[in-house]
């Protein structure tokens, strides 16, 4: 479920995160940190990461909300599985960068044949205390099209 905090830190970003913590103390910090003449509102959207390489083909997709919580989901696949990241998060406005954390996400992995090694087989997979930076400037600038890059989701 998840709590507001961060706030958006008063100014533009520049990663993407997602949670469901509540973010109190000096990461919650409002305006001093803020990157001046960009405020969380010019920067809460949706971007998306798209990865074609021909090892790992994934969509990563961020959404920053004007509250100051995010959201966080890969889809991708490989030449043995293909996956799927999802979490839920706060972002806020550090300097120069956009900080997405995310107290959980969460991975399915769906194996095309059966692993060879022990151990690694279909599931789920969990990573904690995940931060995610972009620079502000990144998402502020961010363009409708293009990959290996954060974009304006469509």
């Amino acid at each position: 479920g998840g709590g507001g905090g961060g706030g958006g830190g008063g100014g533009g970003g520049g990663a993407a995160s997602s949670s469901g913590a509540t973010v109190s103390g000096p990461s919650a910090a409002k305006g001093d940190d803020a990157q001046v003449g960009v405020s969380a509102s010019d920067i809460a959207g949706t971007y998306e990461y798209i990865k074609p390489a021909s090892w790992e083909k994934s969509t990563q997709t961020l959404e920053l909300r004007a509250d100051g919580t995010c959201s966080y989901r890969e889809e991708g696949k490989t030449a043995m599985e293909t996956f799927v990241s999802t979490g839920t998060g706060t972002w806020s406005v550090k300097g120069e960068n956009m900080m997405a954390f995310f107290p959980q996400l969460t991975k399915e992995m769906n194996f095309k044949s059966k692993s060879m090694v022990p151990g690694i087989e279909s599931g789920s997979a969990a990573q904690t205390n995940v931060t995610v930076p972009i620079k502000v400037h990144e998402l502020v600038n961010a363009p409708k099209h293009g990959s290996n890059k954060w974009r304006v989701k469509q």
